[in-house]
């Protein structure tokens, strides 16, 4: 069984559309008093759909990722 993760949710979503949409993610990280932190935009067709910041970049993508599920979802 796959894992429940934001990024595997918000696949599933959109392989069940009827079209075809791009997802990227563009990864950034940032130190903060000696704790390196990574932010993750999550962007369906260029458009920025979900952000997300951790200390672990795959907490942080999947943040992102919930985020654009759930913007996408509700429509």
């Amino acid at each position: 069984m796959p894992e429940d993760t934001g990024t595997s949710r918000l696949n599933a979503y959109l392989q069940g559309q009827q079209k075809l949409r791009v997802v990227t993610y563009a990864e950034t990280q940032a130190v903060l008093n000696n704790e390196r932190f990574w932010t993750v935009v999550c962007k369906i067709d260029g458009v920025a759909r979900g952000t997300g910041t951790d200390l672990k970049k795959s907490t942080a993508k999947n943040m992102a990722a919930d985020q654009a599920y759930e913007f996408l979802s509700k429509d």
